[in-house]
């Protein structure tokens, strides 16, 4: 009887301990979990410090790869929000070496890195890092969206502007792009016609942007204010002088950087058509604004002292 009893003591000891255990463990899962949401709120609120302390918590408590690399995804996107851009490049960098971390982790450090490199102004391995992105297996439609945009624009940025408005037009012939992408890229298409000198062209591409529903109000502002440029370009003053009218009237609230460009360009369009009083009163608001954009506000000036010759 007393060996009975001494075994089953040992049996309830034995589950107390295997029971403890799994909440140990379970309970060190949870932290994981728990620390990285902390982030993730952290984040939200633009706490990048906090944030990146709570990443870097979350990565020496991950107990499987996927947890290891989303933790390191996090890292790389706070250190870019601290613009410290060379050690957001070295996480994702370190997320690529590792063969054991998820695809879809490797495909977005690749073009995290990517971007990263083009903010350092290295070109040459940004295009290399989309160049690879691209030719990697199961990328979706939105992350080839994403590579073609950024690819453009690089182009655009080293006035390649024929390979910037083919890399354009390949991600606009992606299906399943969502909306924001598709504008953007239909945006960095017309700027690149623009450049090129393609004007009717060009129009044609923002005219397209500015029928998408549902666009971003910053998006809509580039499109419009660059269309206006482009008829200007094409010597249609009466259509240019329409837009940036629109431009000023649908978004009073765009900022004294756009703003202070759209009444520029009115101006300069409404003298070549002889009105000088409007133009010049124009001229005088770019003049007297107090956050206007630093290239406008001299520009005006020199328009204002030769009309006052």
């Amino acid at each position: 009887m007393k060996t009975y009893f001494t075994m089953q003591c040992l049996v309830m000891l034995m589950l107390v301990f295997v029971v403890t255990n799994v909440g140990l463990a379970q309970e060190k899962a949870a932290t994981y979990q728990q620390v990285f949401t902390q982030g993730q709120q952290h984040r939200k609120n633009k706490q990048h410090k906090q944030a990146l302390a709570s990443y870097q918590e979350a990565k020496e408590l991950a107990k499987t790869p996927t947890q290891t690399s989303q933790a390191y995804i996090y890292i790389g996107h706070s250190y870019r929000s601290l613009r410290q851009w060379a050690k957001a490049n070295e996480v994702f960098n370190q997320i690529l070496k590792n063969d054991k971390f998820p695809h879809g982790h490797q495909i977005q450090a690749r073009y995290h890195l990517a971007v990263g490199q083009r903010t350092l102004k290295q070109l040459d391995e940004a295009k290399a890092n989309i160049a690879q992105l691209l030719a990697m297996e199961k990328v979706s439609p939105i992350w080839q969206g994403y590579a073609y945009l950024l690819d453009s624009e690089i182009a655009s940025q080293t006035k390649d502007y024929k390979y910037a408005i083919q890399a354009a037009r390949k991600g606009l012939a992606l299906e399943k792009i969502n909306v924001h992408q598709r504008a953007s890229l239909q945006l960095t298409l017309a700027h690149a016609l623009r450049a090129s000198k393609q004007y009717d062209e060009a129009i044609k591409a923002y005219q397209k942007m500015l029928e998408m529903k549902k666009t971003r109000p910053n998006v809509q502002i580039a499109g419009l204010h660059h269309l206006g440029v482009s008829y200007m370009n094409n010597k249609q003053l009466d259509e240019a002088i329409d837009v940036f009218r629109r431009q000023l009237e649908t978004f009073p609230k765009q900022g004294p950087s756009m703003t202070s460009w759209a009444k520029y360009r009115l101006a300069l369009c409404l003298l070549q058509q002889k009105k000088t009083d409007e133009a010049k009163e124009l001229f005088e608001q770019v003049v007297k604004m107090p956050k206007a954009n630093k290239h406008v506000k001299p520009a005006a000036q020199k328009q204002l002292d030769k009309l006052n010759k």
